[in-house]
């Protein structure tokens, strides 16, 4: 097929093939982990029509969750309050027991408020 393209004034002669890809037709596919012949739907889908993940949905799932647990690590706002001063952590306290806000002190004090709040409801910041 010849189609003419414009590019500023001047015209250019490109031809295109049109190609059907064998993907179109595929119904099985071969997942490289478990070494099987699966049907399509026990592929994820991958970005566009008719394109598949190489792994099937069990092995695609163990693999991210072996990864997961690999690559899990401690959030660093766990250790905010951790790593304060004694001095602070004694005022914070004390401003709690007497029923003042967390937003409140966290305000005053200049202090990151989702850090400290986030430690406060895990239960890890006892009054």
């Amino acid at each position: 097929m010849k189609i003419f393209l414009k590019r500023s004034n001047y015209f250019f002669l490109k031809e295109i093939s049109l190609c059907v890809y064998k993907e179109d037709t595929m119904t099985e596919k071969n997942c490289p982990a478990c070494n099987q012949v699966k049907p399509l739907t026990e592929f994820y889908r991958a970005g566009g029509k008719n394109k598949y993940q190489s792994l099937c949905k069990p092995c695609h799932n163990a693999r991210r969750c072996k990864l997961y647990h690999e690559t899990k690590t401690i959030k660093p706002r766990l250790n905010a309050w951790e790593k304060q001063p004694e001095e602070i952590k004694t005022a914070v306290l004390g401003r709690l027991r007497n029923g003042e806000k967390l937003t409140k002190i966290c305000r005053d004090m200049n202090l990151p408020y989702e850090n400290f709040s986030y430690y406060r409801k895990a239960g890890l910041m006892s009054i």
